[in-house]
Order: structure tokens, then sequence, then C-alpha cells
């Protein structure tokens, strides 16, 4: 099985989670879709239930959607989702979504009235942390990004999940994963936001070792070399953090277009074998 570490945290995948599914086919569904002639030039946004963050922010932060050039009602869909993802989400209106875009021809071109239901801003209530065993909740806790009375930030959430799984990755835990679920209140009288319990749901599974490393595709040096290089030896824990330092390691001798790491999982005796295949340079070979 190959290994590519993807950089970043989900981000969307955590608020995406937040509306129904329905609702998002629903809206993809009902979006007109362009024609087949001539591409239409947009001429004009208007945003309706824009309170919290202005409409002129919200236009700004469209990436692909820029009046004065043609309408693309795909790329439209992306705006929204980043909009909705990386402004509103991030800034504690997480249960924020837009309805239908209306497209209207004008004599100028295409003018897109878009409304957003901004819905009630949050901040974190209880947070706990369940099913964890191998590491103390309390630690786990001292490890998130989020605090009781923080206002909800997806990338926040996030950034804690990545964090503890670090922590699990060096010990071996190749197959840890953890979920979080919400429980939204409404404002307590006299204030004006929600708040929302966290709980983050661990899936421990075991920890794994690394049964033996292998080089592919050398032609440089001697695999003991690289090896020495790629740093990781039988018998240490299996650590997907470990395999990409040690990737960034081979890469930095410059010898190498590319550097790939393999692995190939044995869940009954918790082994697993990593093969790191060379793509050396050809001034190399």
């Amino acid at each position: 099985m190959e290994y590519r570490r993807a950089i970043g945290t989900a981000v969307a995948m955590l608020v995406v989670s937040f509306a129904s599914h329905a609702r998002a086919q629903e809206t993809a569904n009902s979006l007109p879709k362009e024609g087949t002639g001539p591409a239409r030039v947009l001429a004009a946004i208007e945003i309706n239930g824009a309170r919290r963050i202005s409409s002129e922010e919200l236009v700004d932060f469209m990436e692909y959607t820029r009046i004065g050039k043609p309408l693309n009602i795909q790329k439209l869909e992306i705006d929204l989702d980043r909009i909705r993802v990386l402004l509103y989400a991030d800034r504690g209106f997480v249960r924020a979504h837009f309805t239908k875009p209306q497209i209207i021809d004008t004599d100028q071109g295409v003018k897109v009235i878009l409304s957003v239901d901004e819905g009630l801003r949050y901040r974190i209530g209880e947070v706990k942390i369940e099913d964890a065993i191998v590491i103390p909740p309390d630690r786990l806790s001292n490890m998130l990004a989020v605090k009781t009375g923080d206002i909800v930030s997806g990338p926040a959430i996030n950034c804690g999940i990545e964090e503890i799984r670090k922590v699990y990755d060096a010990r071996g835990y190749i197959r840890f994963d953890c979920d979080v679920s919400l429980d939204w209140k409404d404002p307590a009288p006299g204030t004006d936001d929600g708040t929302a319990d966290l709980t983050f749901s661990v899936r421990e599974g075991v920890p794994y070792t690394i049964r033996k490393v292998t080089i592919s595709g050398n032609t440089v040096s001697t695999d003991e070399a690289l090896l020495r290089v790629f740093s990781i030896k039988s018998g240490a824990p299996c650590s997907r953090e470990a395999s990409s330092k040690g990737v960034r390691r081979l890469s930095n001798l410059d010898l190498f277009d590319e550097v790939s790491v393999f692995e190939d999982i044995d869940d009954d005796t918790r082994q697993v074998d990593i093969t790191v295949k060379l793509t050396p340079k050809r001034s190399s070979e």
C-alpha cells in the first residue's frame, strides 16, 4: 500500500458534517447550469442576509467568481463552500449556509443574487474525550487548541485532532482515528451566542512495529548508507511522521527525482514492511 501523507488539515470534512447531505444535494441539483452558447459575463453580485460578515468581504473572498469575468456555476459553488468553511465556520458560524443562487440576465451581463442564513455564532461549552485508554484523557485535552468559551472554529478543532494523532502515531497506532460530535445549544438568557459541547471519540486501535525496511531503485550508493539516512529500524514503532521525515532526509541528498514510501501491513502480526522506492536523477545514474 502506497503511503503519501497529505499536508494540512481536513477542515472541509469537519464543517461539511454540520450540514445535511440532503440539503447539499438539493442545492447542487437546483443550481442553474451554463448553456452551450457564449459564456455569460458576470455584471454584479448581490448578497442578502450578510450581517456578521459584510457583503464586500464575502465577494472579495471569492477566488473563482469575479465581476467582469465569465460566470461558471460550478466554480461559484466552490466559492460558496470556501466562504462557508473558511470564513463563517472559522468565526463560529458553523451552521451558516447559502440557499439556491438566483441568476438574472441584464443588459450589462449576468447578475447573481445570493442569500445566506448565517445562523448563530457558537462558543465551545463542555469538551470531553471518550474511549482514550493508552493516553489519559486529561493529557489529550491539554493538546487541544480549543477550550471552553472559545469561538467554535473548524480549523482549530482539526488542529487539535492532528496534535493528538501525532502522539498516537509516534507510538505506532497507525489505525488511530477520532470523530467529533457537537451538541448544539441555544443562547443562554442575556447572551447572543449559542454553545456547542464537543465530544472527541477516540478509536486507538493497536500498535504496529516495523518488521523490515528495504530500498528499491537505488543506483547511487549502498543500501546500508541510505538506510542510515532514512533512520528507521526494525522493531521500531511504525510512525508515519517518522517515515515522512526519512523521506525528507533522503530528498535533501539531492540525488533523487522522487522518494516514495510503500507499506505492507500485516494485521495478524501487527507488523509493517516498508519499501523505500527511489528514482535517481539521470545525472546520478
